[in-house]
Parts: structure tokens; C-alpha cells; sequence
């Protein structure tokens, strides 16, 4: 029976969440306020133009200390390199940014 590593590596971050944080992003991690933090499971994104849905790996909503709103992290982890990856992650979460723009 084949090891489910996509499923135990999201177990691990959800986990460990503050960890990694502090860890990989230290200047962030200071921010946040870790006493409310949400999971967002299975959240689609949905690129209109192209009919495209994608699904977020792990999606926290966090609140950042002394502050009203919220701010969501998203954490999509990739076994191999992909010279697109940021390219394609940035159209993923921005898709109206990223269509071509005309001048009139």
C-alpha cells in the first residue's frame, strides 16, 4: 500500500503551523496572532477565463496581532523544481492581475 506523502505533509504543516512559520518565515511569524487561527480545507480557485479550478493545498486564515482583519497564507508544497512554479502560482491567486492588458 503506496504511503499517502501529499496527506502527511499537510498534516505535519497544519500541526506544526507556528513552527513552520517561525521557522521559514520568521519576519511574518512575528505578526501573527496564533490564538485564531482557521483552516481553509479543499478551497477552489476558480481561473474564469480559462475554466480552470485548482485546489489549494493548505489555506490558514490568520489574524495579524492588533489588527481587525485577516490575512490568508497559502502554502502549496512541491516535491521537485518547476521553472514556472511562482509564474504559475501568481496567476493561480491573481488571475485578474495577470491578463493581458490593452491600452485604449
Amino acid at each position: 500500500m503506496p504511503v499517502d506523502h501529499d496527506r502527511l505533509f499537510k498534516e505535519l504543516l497544519t500541526t506544526f503551523f507556528r513552527e513552520f512559520m517561525e521557522l521559514f518565515f520568521p519576519a511574518a511569524h512575528t505578526l501573527i496572532d496564533y490564538t485564531n487561527i482557521k483552516f481553509l480545507t479543499q478551497e477552489v480557485i476558480t481561473d474564469i477565463t480559462a475554466g480552470d479550478k485548482h485546489y489549494v493545498d493548505i489555506l490558514a486564515e490568520v489574524k495579524i496581532k492588533g489588527e481587525d482583519g485577516c490575512v490568508l497564507v497559502h502554502i502549496e508544497p512541491q516535491a521537485y523544481r518547476q521553472a514556472d512554479f511562482a509564474r504559475r502560482m501568481f496567476i493561480r491567486c491573481c488571475p485578474s492581475l495577470s491578463l493581458p492588458m490593452t491600452a485604449r
